[in-house]
């Protein structure tokens, strides 16, 4: 009870700082971004050298930081270049890097963590250049199934998802998840202001959004569990760190912000 209560508030205090920062975007979703996915990014590192990796710090926030400020500027063709620029920098640093120690399988593991947060946090950044009722749906969407999955999942959960990964993962829960989902669905869809495409468009986005970001959180879940710890951090009381809060978000930004360009074409 005490965890749950220390969730409420937490998210209570939050939620609405975020939609705030949102609405507002520009330059303070930008900061906020590049905040939220740095932190992210070293809890990611921490839990590399749990498990007695060697980081690449640098070129692992250097890369992170290009691949975010390249996506703010929502030019195809400076995304472009910074997609190939991030590879070549960390083949070009690993010499570097492994004179202080840092082998291939490090480096390779924190490439790997810059380019998951880096485009996912740059796909959601981009998605506010969209359009507010867009992004907001993205974000409500995934807390909603978030919360479905888990309210479900504890009621009436007997069949795990996924086991050897995340114990406390359910198949009732993630169809739990799915049907909350609808129901936001409904909401932003007959409400005129929040609408803002079709019905089965809108349910495409949130079949996506679910499978995608239950992916997102297995693979977390993974990474932890080859660390051997519960959360990424103790950042936020009730919801354990920054990496925690933003797995899915950063697996299904980028998914759910190719189909919002196949439904423009």
């Amino acid at each position: 009870m005490a965890n749950i209560t220390k969730r409420l508030l937490v998210a209570l205090v939050l939620i609405p700082l975020f939609l705030l920062i949102l609405y507002a975007g520009g330059y303070f979703y930008l900061a906020f971004i590049l905040i939220a996915i740095s932190l992210a990014y070293h809890e990611y590192l921490r839990l590399l050298k749990l498990q007695g990796e060697k980081p690449a710090y640098l070129p692992g926030f250097v890369g992170l930081w290009v691949l975010i400020v390249a996506f703010y500027t929502g030019n195809t063709r400076t995304i472009a270049v910074a997609l190939t620029a991030v590879p070549t920098l960390f083949l070009l640093s690993f010499p570097l890097c492994k004179i202080r120690g840092t082998d291939l399988r490090s480096h390779g593991a924190s490439f790997f963590g810059s380019m998951y947060l880096g485009v996912g946090g740059g796909a959601a950044y981009l998605l506010r250049i969209y359009g507010f009722r867009e992004s907001l749906f993205f974000f409500f969407l995934i807390w909603t199934f978030d919360t479905g999955a888990y309210v479900v999942g504890s009621l009436g959960g007997r069949k795990k998802l996924a086991s050897s990964i995340s114990p406390g993962k359910t198949v009732e829960g993630f169809f739990g998840g799915i049907l909350w989902s609808i129901a936001l669905l409904l909401l932003f869809y007959f409400v005129p202001f929040l609408k803002f495409t079709s019905i089965s468009r809108m349910l495409t986005l949130v079949l996506a959004v679910a499978g995608t970001a239950t992916l997102g959180d297995l693979a977390e879940s993974a990474i932890k569990r080859e660390a051997g710890v519960k959360d990424s951090s103790s950042l936020l009381p009730g919801h354990g760190g920054a990496l925690d809060r933003l797995d899915s978000i950063v697996a299904s930004s980028p998914i759910y912000l190719l189909l919002l360009a196949c439904f423009k074409m």
